[in-house]
């Protein structure tokens, strides 16, 4: 079901009004009055804003900035004052207005409530004569609202919904559940302020927060049964991707291979943020010990990856006795991380493969042997690609000789995506014979039923 187009606003002023489609930023300093600061409004809630000022006035300096995009928010402020009297501040404020449909079999009323992970940060250098410094984090949403306040005395204090200590460090909080029925259109509302203010000769006061949907685990709560997707803000099944990384396959199947003997595939990692047009740094990869016979890339990282560039992660299974076996292979970047699960199955023997299968892997040899189908990219990287399309194929006979048809169908799936000519994820392969080498596939995939 495709939900409505994402509504974020800002109510900060007379005459404020909803938007569809659009991210609005907005600041002001609060000494003698509201003094606006900037106001950046964009019609792509993907693209993302941000705004920056400062403004000097009665002995004191007022700094506030913001950036947002994809549903998220980052607010920094700083107060800064030079001598007694008026008091400086300013303030950062965004609020999201997002449709949002529970499914579920059947229309029902359940609790729901939302999960957060929420980073708040303060700074106060103090000063000679620093007159009551204070540092507000206001947070309200559909299920729930609370703050987090640095008072006068120095003294930290919360309410209502569990907002982190202002320390920097990311805390996951749960808001309150309230009953809502699903099948049924309901809005998600979040209101994030972050206001600053002192006096005082030298005294200065600064603070930021940002505020995110987990990376791994759901959004919202839900029971059994029930779920949510919310496409404009990369929510599928309940589960938060982050738009700015793409990471294909999602998940890697090697099928049954012979102990002691070893088969290689290709995660390929994309940096996805074009629109920005920023760089993006692939900095660990990792597998959970005990690997079970799997294994990837430790050496030469950290690397760049340009704005929609690719970069392939090998991932080796060698496995070391009979049996299924499992891991995780984690990536982690400078945006955000995911986790590819990883599974493969330790053979004395590889099954034979079913008559289309074989003719296929037949064909595509032979296509090389002939220069008709040869790896996407230069030297060794399109060569790995090759390779590991081929081992894609192989594993997915191998899932089929299982009777594990729908593992197969997906195998498969992965296997033509990497051979439609649509850049993403990108190709495998090129040549003359792609063409038929995806028909042959689309074909195995049309016997087996898959959908």
């Amino acid at each position: 079901m495709r939900l409505a187009t994402i509504v974020l606003l800002l109510a900060l002023c007379a005459g404020s009004s909803l938007a569809a489609g659009t991210i609005t930023i907005h600041g002001e300093a609060n000494s003698g009055g509201p003094q606006l600061l900037f106001h950046q409004t964009s019609s792509d809630p993907l693209t993302g804003l941000s705004g920056a000022n400062s403004m000097s006035f009665d002995c004191g300096t007022s700094q506030a900035s913001a950036a947002s995009g994809g549903g998220f928010s980052v607010g920094s402020v700083r107060a800064t004052h030079c001598g007694f009297g008026n008091f400086v501040g300013a303030s950062v404020f965004t609020e999201y207005l997002v449709p949002f449909t529970l499914t579920s079999a059947t229309n029902q009323s359940v609790a729901v409530s939302l999960n957060l992970v929420s980073r708040a940060s303060t700074n106060n250098s103090g000063g000679t004569g620093c007159e009551h410094p204070a540092f507000t984090l206001t947070l309200g949403t559909t299920f729930g609202s609370g703050f987090l306040a640095l008072t006068p005395d120095g003294i930290f204090r919360s309410d209502s919904i569990a907002l982190p200590d202002p320390n920097g460090t990311p805390t996951q909080f749960s808001t309150p559940s309230i009953p809502i029925s699903t099948n049924t259109p309901q809005e998600l509302r979040i209101k994030i302020l972050t206001t600053v203010n002192t006096g005082g000769a030298s005294c200065e006061i600064a603070g930021s927060e940002t505020l995110n949907f987990p990376t791994n685990g759901p959004v919202f709560n839900l029971p059994a049964g029930v779920t949510v997707n919310i496409p404009e803000l990369n929510i599928v099944d309940n589960r938060w991707r982050d738009p700015r990384l793409g990471v294909a396959p999602s998940s890697v199947n090697f099928g049954s291979v012979n102990v002691g003997t070893k088969q290689f595939q290709i995660v390929t990692l994309t940096n996805q943020q074009t629109l920005a047009n920023l760089p993006l740094t692939l900095e660990s990869l990792s597998i959970d010990s005990p690997a079970n016979g799997f294994s990837t890339l430790t050496a030469g990282l950290p690397v760049s990856v340009p704005a929609g560039g690719t970069f392939d992660i090998p991932v080796q299974f060698l496995p070391s006795a009979v049996g299924p076996v499992s891991n995780t292979l984690h990536v982690v970047t400078s945006v955000s991380a995911a986790d590819v699960p990883l599974s493969g199955i330790g053979a004395n023997s590889a099954p034979p493969s079913q008559q289309q299968i074989t003719d296929t892997l037949n064909f595509f040899d032979s296509s090389v042997n002939a220069g008709t189908l040869a790896g996407s990219g230069l030297g060794s990287s399109g060569t790995n690609r090759r390779n590991a399309l081929r081992n894609m194929i192989e594993a997915a006979g191998d899932l089929i000789q299982q009777n594990r048809i729908g593992e197969a169908c997906t195998q498969l799936l992965d296997a033509l995506n990497r051979t439609d000519g649509n850049p993403k994820p990108p190709d495998f392969v090129t040549g003359s014979a792609a063409p038929p080498l995806l028909q042959m596939l689309q074909s195995i995939r049309t016997s087996l039923g898959c959908q």
